[in-house]
């Protein structure tokens, strides 16, 4: 089996998910981000990093242009005193430099490569978090969608509502269960709710089932566009039955 190369833009808790998953079935992941990651250690030998700062990939373009794929985990969802580090930046403009650094470096012998953003299902309401968050990931996703990269990269966009670890930050695990059984309730009567209280009805998934459905969406040229809560644990489920 021909073993290829992944590079993942980010060090977060998802990051770390998706080289760990990745490591069993690419020859080559590479973490790209402005500091080396803590989990760096427990991560397989062939998972590397490099430092980078996605909102200006051309110093590490050669990671872009060696790799079949490209998933973008870079956002925050609180700002920093940093003038990069805004919703603007972080969200949407970063996620955009890389796909343009994609389509710049394209090798002749590849067709679409597949950029993987992860943007989000729903918001609280602006009293809880600011709205610019979601805003600024809905601008990333229509830019990306749009035809300035239609006919140049495979874009896959997912929106997951919490995720959470068995293994790290187990401070988010209570947050996750409760919301796990609110979402359960809720999920059926989801469309009698208004807008800004949708977040409470999205099911929480864990770290590695969507590290899985990520993997298998990059696996299947049939996806692409915006994959939601049900289809992340879909792919999931088709990823773990092929291993």
């Amino acid at each position: 089996m021909t073993k290829h190369r992944l590079t993942i833009i980010g060090k977060g808790l998802v990051a770390s998910a998706i080289a760990k998953q990745a490591a069993t079935t690419y020859g080559s992941v590479t973490m790209v981000s402005r500091s080396k990651p803590l989990e760096m250690d427990q991560l397989p030998d062939h998972v590397s990093h490099v430092q980078g700062n996605a909102l200006h990939p051309s110093p590490f373009s050669d990671v872009i242009r060696s790799a079949d794929a490209v998933v973008s985990t870079v956002g925050v969802i609180k700002e920093s005193k940093d003038e990069d580090g805004t919703f603007e930046r972080l969200n949407r403009d970063a996620v955009l430099s890389v796909a343009r650094e994609m389509v710049k470096t394209q090798p002749p012998n590849l067709d679409r490569r597949c950029l993987v953003y992860f943007s989000a299902a729903n918001a609280p309401p602006g009293f809880l978090l600011d709205p610019r968050y979601i805003n600024t990931k809905r601008e990333a996703e229509e830019a990306l969608l749009s035809n300035e990269f239609k006919d140049k990269l495979r874009v896959v966009i997912v929106r997951p509502g919490i995720i959470y670890s068995m293994t790290q930050r187990k401070f988010m695990l209570p947050i996750a269960v409760e919301t796990m059984l609110v979402s359960a309730l809720l999920r059926p009567f989801r469309h009698h709710l208004p807008d800004a209280m949708q977040f409470i009805a999205d099911k929480p998934l864990a770290d590695d089932i969507v590290s899985m459905a990520v993997l298998e969406a990059i696996k299947k040229p049939d996806v692409q566009g915006i994959i939601g809560v049900d289809e992340i644990q879909e792919l999931s489920n088709l990823w773990r039955k092929r291993q």
